[in-house]
């Protein structure tokens, strides 16, 4: 108060305060002792303008706060209680020295220095959830949008000043609490989905003080649900009360991060279903979850309650945070541990090799390929997700397939049946290397053998995240493509470069489809209609074609890609021939290339390249054609090695459509040895 007091006075010295003024005016008291004063500053350059007129301030500190030595800092001034000091007790003898009376004075006393509390440092900490309603909407004129991004960031940077405030908190629950309950998660958490301005969900904010908090509603929510699918409930009943039995034995308190975690994240769904047709239109959605939160979780028992009831409560509460808590738990939010809560489940290894999965904050061209990398486990669910498209439109209508799709997966108000839980250890850089374990569960053994029949599909045929359809390479001064597998050793989970077990793999995938709902009339889904990049078809019209590669190198083996990464031993066969001619590749940026067979920037390529390593030189790569009666995309199929091996169709030759182009004529091409 002193400090403020002191700065106040200064700013209204007249005509102008003093230089010194313009230095030291957004600076706070740290700490205060016998010996040392130390002022702390908001940015490191205040600080070092305000130590190069150290002198001159030093002499104009108040007497109340001169000290010996002078500090300056940088950070945020912390927040404590205000603490009274104690009362001093003074004697003073009478003038004729007959008696002495005791003096008690809680205010400084001439020539002592008083013990300085500091107060709660309010003008530094900003409430989040006011910045999202006082800060502007951008406008994106081109595109006719107003932009989400900067509202939602502005918050986020509000809440990096909370920190004093979650300190209070997590000291407070502790004093309330009998028992305490610190948990960390190992991603993001989305507790609240309350839909604000402009149709934003936003997680739960609390009413008072504007962070992002957990609301013990939620939390005896999750605790409930646990209890009473796990046998136990009527002792939840009891616990918690309920209008017959009354009040119950514990009670939850709200419970708070311990440090700032808030930070924007993204959903993009990239197909949607327009009438009977699957479209591919990226929709980036901005919203806020809390990235790896830490939380303090306080539990008092009531009048009716005991010790033994909290301890019952608290591993009630650990249990049913390993299963998930808020929205999207299916998708990997919310879980503090990977651990199956459906009837059937199973686990894989894996390994992954990327150029980067990427949230709010991707690569935007140009100069800038990097963006902030992030491990989305949600990524590989919308892998299931695309691969159960791919086969389902070749074998149901339209509309059954949406059906099985949203009783599988879930849809707006409806949880699905699979659920696919991931833990995982980041290595490496360039590629992002990632080591973990995937838990698929379903509430039947039918969906589940479906969906295990899905994720090896996925791991043979194309990758997860940016430059999924392309194996891990280098191409224009950037890393490019992906590699992922199965179990992460290169024996298990990795079909080998053979016709039958292929056929007999590929059957097994169709008759997993036909025993959770049987086929019915496929409609002649065609990749592009006029303009329109629609869904990925494995029907009569589609190609899967092994490619023998002998020698191609495995991501183990590239000791650098940015000087090997453009070899033909780690692009491999395939994606030689694709990138030979401006016939089959992509679109670049000079304009040359085929987006109706290697795709553009706004359009997926119809070819998907996959490099396989089922053991030492039987290296191959899966070429997957969508569409490739597109004259084309045939040519780019004839161009493949005439030791090439075709496993879809099941039924061989492939079908002729009634395209409206006529094929070209084959073009054999012969191994360059």
């Amino acid at each position: 108060m002193i400090w403020q007091e002191f700065l106040a006075n200064m700013s209204k010295q007249k005509p102008q305060p003093p230089a010194i003024y313009v230095l030291i005016q957004d600076s706070q008291i740290a700490e205060i002792n016998k010996d040392c004063l130390k002022i702390i500053f908001s940015t490191e350059e205040a600080r070092v303008a305000a130590k190069s007129k150290l002198g001159a301030i030093k002499i104009r500190i108040p007497s109340e706060l001169q000290r010996d030595r002078l500090e300056f800092v940088t950070g945020v001034a912390p927040l404590s209680e205000t603490i009274q000091p104690a009362a001093r007790t003074i004697t003073t003898k009478n003038p004729d020295n007959s008696s002495s009376r005791p003096i008690s004075n809680q205010s400084p006393i001439i020539n002592q220095r008083p013990v300085i509390t500091q107060r709660p440092i309010i003008h530094q900490i900003q409430n989040p959830l006011t910045k999202l309603l006082v800060t502007p909407f951008e406008y994106d004129n081109r595109n006719n949008v107003e932009l989400v991004q900067p509202v939602l960031q502005s918050a986020v940077e509000a809440e990096k000043t909370c920190q004093p405030i979650y300190d209070l908190l997590a000291k407070r629950t502790k004093q309330l609490a009998q028992s305490t309950l610190e948990i960390k998660f190992p991603w993001r958490v989305r507790v609240g989905g309350v839909r604000g301005f402009r149709d934003l969900l936003l997680p739960a904010f609390h009413p008072v003080y504007g962070i992002p908090y957990f609301p013990a509603s939620s939390l005896k929510g999750v605790i409930n649900a646990w209890a009473r699918n796990n046998g136990y409930e009527s002792e939840a009943d009891e616990l918690f009360g309920t209008l017959k039995k009354g009040m119950g034995k514990v009670q939850i308190l709200d419970a708070f991060p311990t440090k700032p975690c808030l930070s924007m994240d993204m959903a993009n769904p990239q197909w949607h279903w327009r009438g009977q047709q699957v479209e591919y239109k990226p929709e980036p959605h901005a919203l806020l979850t809390l990235m790896e939160p830490e939380i303090v979780i306080g539990l008092s028992p009531t009048s009716r309650g005991t010790q033994n009831d909290i301890e019952t409560v608290k591993k009630w509460l650990e249990n049913a945070l390993k299963i998930g808590i808020g929205s999207r738990v299916s998708a990997g939010y919310g879980r503090t541990e990977i651990t199956h809560n459906l009837p059937h489940f199973q686990e894989y290894k894996f390994t992954l090799w990327s150029q980067g999965i990427y949230g709010a904050n991707p690569p935007s061209g140009g100069n800038n390929w990097r963006g902030e990398t992030e491990f989305r486990p949600v990524a590989f669910r919308g892998v299931l997700r695309y691969w159960f498209r791919v086969v389902a439109l070749g074998l149901y209508s339209p509309e059954s397939c949406q059906k099985l799709e949203q009783q599988l997966f879930g849809a707006l108000g409806q949880e699905g049946s699979i659920c696919l839980g991931m833990n995982w250890d980041k290595s490496g850089d360039n590629p992002l290397e990632i080591t973990g374990k995937i838990l698929l569960e379903s509430k039947s053994p039918e969906h589940l053998t479906l969906a295990k029949n899905l994720l090896i599909l996925a791991s043979h045929l194309g990758g997860v995240g940016r430059g999924s359809r392309r194996p891990l390479h280098y191409n224009s001064g950037r890393l490019r493509g992906c590699h992922w597998e199965l179990d992460g050793n290169l024996d298990k989970n990795i079909l080998s470069l053979s016709k039958e077990p292929w056929q007999v793999f590929l059957q097994e995938l169709i008759n997993s489809f036909k025993i959770v709902h049987p086929s019915g009339n496929p409609s002649s889904c065609q990749p592009y209609n006029k303009g329109t990049r629609c869904q990925d078809v494995l029907n009569q019209n589609a190609v899967i074609t092994l490619v023998p590669s002998p020698g191609l190198k495995h991501p183990r083996q590239v000791n650098s890609y940015q000087s090997q990464g453009n070899q033909p031993d780690v692009r491999g066969e395939a994606l030689e021939i694709l990138y030979g001619s401006d016939k089959f590749k992509g679109v670049n940026r000079d304009r040359r290339g085929n987006e109706k067979v290697g795709g553009s920037l706004a359009i997926p390529s119809y070819v998907l390249i996959k490099s396989n390593y089922p053991g030492a030189d039987s290296e191959y790569q899966t070429v997957t054609i969508f569409g490739a009666d597109f004259r084309d995309r045939t040519a780019f199929k004839d161009a493949l090695p005439e030791d090439s091996i075709q496993v879809w169709p099941l039924s061989l030759p492939v079908a002729q459509s009634n395209a409206s182009e006529k094929p070209s004529k084959p073009i054999l091409k012969k191994r360059n040895n």
